[in-house]
């Protein structure tokens, strides 16, 4: 079982609640504790970066696991980032950008 997506956890949410820490090791594995040490994070709000972005994998279900080396935030193509290097929001008008989330990447194995 994989979930995936955006969880809307911020990074003060899970200094306070340990929410994707309560996870690991337990129920689920989580992408960016598993992997992605280099990331930023997957959204920049209130002047800080966020995984609000991320993949779970049910521990336990099956012999698949990620591989920790190829877990990372897509953050490559120009219209994807601004000048500052954080998520560029679609603008309709100047058909300009793609998110404000980037995506974050994960490979699998058993």
């Amino acid at each position: 079982m994989i979930a995936a997506g955006d969880f809307n956890v911020s990074r003060l949410e899970e200094r306070k609640f340990s929410i994707y820490r309560a996870l690991l090791g337990s129920t689920w594995q989580v992408a960016t504790g598993m992997g992605c040490d280099e990331c930023k994070g997957t959204e920049y709000y209130r002047n800080m970066w966020s995984f609000l972005d991320n993949i779970l994998l049910k521990s336990n279900s099956s012999h698949w696991h990620f591989v920790e080396k190829d877990i990372y935030v897509a953050a490559k193509a120009p219209s994807q980032i601004d000048d500052y290097g954080r998520p560029r929001r679609f603008d309709a008008e100047k058909l300009e950008g793609v998110s404000d989330h980037l995506p974050i990447v994960a490979t699998f194995a058993n």
